[in-house]
């Protein structure tokens, strides 16, 4: 018997960007965020010369740079994934701002936003 990973499912469209996507997870999970890619309403499959990546700050309106995590695209579907790991130093527990955008060398999209939750956990770390 095999197991795959449990993934925290988003949908982005481009057109349609006032929802954002809410992610909730606990300190010391290693979470990945898959993230499906829409063009309105259609699947949209990025070229190989693009990058994904996630960008999350506890300040939205401050000048504080955003901590990035860069994303596994898939070459056969419409989405992107993001591993993370809440054990480290550069995740603390509180709500981030983020945004999913992809990018290649003369264009970026941003295709979502929405917050990223790190809850504290009564089983802690591994």
């Amino acid at each position: 018997m095999s197991f795959s990973v449990p993934n925290n499912i988003v949908d982005l469209d481009i057109q349609f960007q006032t929802t954002q996507f809410n992610v909730v997870v606990h300190k010391g999970d290693t979470p990945t965020i898959r993230a499906y890619l829409y063009e309105n309403d259609e699947a949209w499959i990025p070229t190989s010369d693009y990058t994904a990546h996630l960008a999350y700050t506890t300040g939205y309106e401050t000048n504080n740079a955003p901590n990035m995590i860069t994303g596994d695209i898939s070459t056969t579907s419409n989405y992107v994934e993001f591993i993370l790991n809440t054990n480290t130093s550069s995740f603390a527990t509180t709500d981030y701002f983020t945004q999913i955008a992809l990018r290649n060398n003369t264009k970026q999209y941003v295709f979502g936003d929405g917050m990223l939750r790190i809850k504290k956990s009564p089983i802690g770390v591994l």
